[in-house]
Order: C-alpha cells, then structure tokens, then sequence
C-alpha cells in the first residue's frame, strides 16, 4: 500500500497482520475483540518516520464494502482514529481498542459475493489502495464444530432446546416412535437365584437338600412400533476455503539496479494453472557508499515468461524516487498477485535512469511465491 506524492508521508512499506481476523462467539469472551496492525512508514525522501525520536501522528482507521471509492460510495461500516508513535518509521496499533468490533459487523459482511476494506488515513492524507479483510489460517475451520464442544446450553433461534443441566428441553416430535403392541404374558419362570446371605441366626436341624425346579420357557418377543417421521434437511455448508497449491522461496544478493528494468533480488519460478493465482513478495536491502548517496531509485514486482521474453511489471505495486543517505541501506518490500496462466520467472526489478551507478552498496534479499486456488 503507497501514497507517492504526499508531502509528509511517502510510503507504506510493510505491512502485517492487519488483514486476517478470527472471530468466536461465546458467553463468556474467549478471544480479545482486537485486530493487530503494524508497518513502517517513510516520507518522501526515504527517511523512516521517527528517525530521531518517537514522533506521534494521528491515524484513522476505516471498514468499507467496496474496493475503491467512487461516486456511489457507501459511508463506513466502522471507523476508529487512534493517536500513533512511530519509532524509526515502525508502528503497532490494535484495532477496535476504542471503537468495538462487534461479532455481527464481520458475519454480516462474510460471503462469497461480501468483503470488507481496510483504508487508513495518517495525518489527514488517505493512503491507497484499501486492503481487503481475509481469514487467517486457522480461523477457516470455524465454519464447523470439530472434535468436543462444551456449552453451558444450546437455544435455536429464540427457544432453549437443551437446559444447563443437560436435559432435552425443546420439541420432542421425530425424536422417538410411538409404542408398540404389548406381547401376551409367558408363564411363570422358575426360582430365581439366592439372595444375600442374611444374619447368623439361631442353629437349627438341618433338612434335607431340595432339588432345583425346571427352567420356565421363554416369552415371545414383543412386536417392533413404527418408525418416527424423517426430519427436514439441513441447509447446504458454507463453501471451503482455497487451497495452497506451492510455496518457492530464494536468498540471495541479486544484481545492482541499471538504467533499464531488470531483477536486482533473488527470483523464484511459479507454474500457475487454471482456477490459480500466484502471490509474491520479494525484499531487498538497497545502499550507497557515493558522496551525495543513492538517487533516483524505482522499484517494481516484475515477472518474465521462463521461455524467454521481456520483463513485465505488475501493476500498479511499485515505489518511485527512492533515496538513502551515504553509508545507509534501508530495507525495501513489495508483494503483488499474478494470475496469468503459465510458467514465469517472478521477483523485484529496479531501475534509475541517471543515478544507476550511485547504489553501489546493495545487500541480500529474499523472495517467496505462494501458488493457491481461487
């Protein structure tokens, strides 16, 4: 996410955990009702924000249904401004501190067809473009119930259908048939067993031993009752979430930027098929040794048939007139989705068109393409 002609703030660079939320619904609050957020921000010539101290700055926060604003814009669904410090350009807020994230605001906006967009303004300048509001791995299987619950009851719309003691409260109908015939009595059965052996008594005579009595004959089984009416069917499951298909990551020093568009950081190669998209994020640590520092810096998320081919840029991800002081680097990352079919060469380009020569102190970088389902 950038702005690139603010006149205070120039970039976003990094961005995390400020797109996934997990929600549980209970009595009793199991979860904190907060989204964590945090990045590093620059201004316009390359300098973190708080570079020589903690230095606060209004931010605002807000939920939309849509991606970008326009002439049919609906207002916010949420909006919260916190009061932020940023140290060397790094900041963490979470959202809902002040204003509450309810439970309903995410399940009214969840579906296939709804989504919700995250847009800051920092200092009264709007930075874009909005960020969508995805899940986070382990809050996709709340679509379900799995393994042992433990509720204190269970209601279905207004009516308790199971009390706190456990007991079957609610509608019994289809829950059982009703009885069936009464079988014909069979005939007395013979002497049961001994009971216990009661108190030491008085001693008497000792009689003759008795013989047992014969078995009596079994009883003929009762008839089975009717079956109960089959109930309705439940409403169709939520549809599954996509899959991850690949993830490839590289290391490396890469090249230095030239006048022309070419990788300068570690390249991954990513197959994507039918129904797939690539994401891709790539960082590299740029720098000078020249007297008046590196000058003119543009960077892109590039990706290149790996059949041969020119270089392409995604747009519109891309950072223009980067600058570093003598003796410095600063760490750059971009992130940008491919969903073009086929086998591609992906990771971060660069060019300066008059100032190639002055980003001669360049470090490693890295590079991670993650290849899903739509």
């Amino acid at each position: 996410m950038k702005r690139a002609n603010l006149p205070r703030v120039a970039a976003l660079v990094l961005m995390s955990s400020a797109v996934g939320v997990a929600w549980v619904a209970s009595a009793a609050p199991l979860v904190p009702h907060t989204i964590g957020h945090q990045g590093r921000l620059y201004d316009v010539n390359g300098v973190p924000i708080g570079a020589e101290g903690p230095k606060p700055l209004p931010m605002k926060f807000e939920l939309f249904t849509q991606m970008s604003p326009g002439d049919d814009q609906a207002p916010p669904v949420w909006a919260e401004t916190q009061s932020v410090t940023f140290d060397d350009g790094y900041y963490a807020v979470a959202l809902g501190d002040s204003i509450a994230l309810s439970e309903d605001l995410f399940r009214n906006h969840a579906g296939p067809d709804k989504a919700l967009y995250l847009q800051i303004t920092i200092d009264g300048e709007v930075l874009s473009p909005r960020a969508k509001i995805n899940s986070i791995p382990y809050a996709l299987v709340c679509n379900d119930a799995i393994g042992d619950i433990h509720p204190t009851s269970v209601t279905v719309g207004s009516t308790q259908v199971i009390d706190q003691n456990g007991n079957w409260v609610g509608n019994r109908a289809g829950l059982e048939g009703p009885a069936g015939a009464t079988g014909p009595m069979g005939p007395a059965g013979g002497i049961g067993p001994a009971g216990p052996t009661g108190g030491a008594g008085g001693a008497g005579p000792a009689g003759p031993p008795g013989g047992a009595g014969p078995a009596g004959p079994t009883g003929p089984a009762g008839g089975t009752g009717p079956a109960g009416p089959t109930g309705s069917a439940g409403a169709a499951g939520p549809t599954g979430p996509s899959g991850v298909v690949a993830v490839t990551k590289a290391w490396g020093v890469g090249l230095n930027p030239t006048a022309t568009t070419n990788f300068v950081g570690p390249t991954v190669t990513v197959n994507i098929g039918q129904g797939q998209s690539a994401l891709v994020i790539s960082s590299k640590a740029f720098g000078s040794s020249q007297a008046n520092g590196g000058l003119g810096l543009n960077l892109n998320m590039c990706y290149q048939p790996t059949s041969g081919g020119n270089i392409s840029t995604i747009e519109p991800v891309g950072v223009n007139g980067i600058r570093v002081p003598t003796g410095s680097r600063i760490i750059q990352t971009l992130s940008a989705e491919i969903s073009d079919q086929g086998s591609f060469t992906v990771g971060m380009c660069a060019y300066s068109v008059s100032n190639a020569s002055s980003w001669n102190d360049n470090g490693s970088g890295s590079t991670t393409a993650t290849v899903y389902r739509r």
